[in-house]
């Protein structure tokens, strides 16, 4: 995923603040969520391979 403006993500119960231009990799089955914390719209890419070998 590649974020466009501020917030933070969750990853396995943990808060991580992320900016404009941050790349993140979430593991398959990983529990994650995104929170906006500036004024702006939130916006991010995020790319989803499709039958991709496990890691």
């Amino acid at each position: 995923m590649k974020v466009v403006n501020y917030k933070d993500v969750l990853i396995e119960g943990k808060w991580h603040p992320v900016s404009t231009g941050s790349a993140i990799f979430v593991a398959a089955n990983m529990e994650h969520q995104f929170r906006n914390t500036s004024e702006k719209t939130f916006t991010f890419i995020c790319l989803i391979p499709s039958g991709a070998p496990e890691l």
